[in-house]
């Protein structure tokens, strides 16, 4: 058996109820399962930071994980792609 493993991020723009609703009917359709946060107004996906205020505003920084080392190969290595 293969397992999937994808993330993807939604901005849910209906009601709490529709939410609960969507999740249900997703997670009711086919073999595939979905595993769902609940709804919040701020958001950390993959290196994105993302909030949303009382007034609508998207605002948007950079993610960085507390123990990120940032050890990167160097240019003039010889390490090839």
């Amino acid at each position: 058996m293969s397992r999937f493993v994808d993330d993807m991020t939604v901005l849910w723009l209906g009601s709490h109820n529709d939410y609960l609703n969507f999740k249900r009917d997703v997670n009711n359709y086919g073999i595939l399962k979905w595993t769902m946060e609940d709804p919040s107004n701020k958001a950390i996906f993959l290196d994105l930071d993302m909030t949303i205020s009382e007034e609508g505003v998207i605002s948007t920084r950079t993610f960085q994980k507390p123990m990120n080392l940032y050890l990167y190969i160097p240019p003039q290595s010889a390490h090839q792609d």
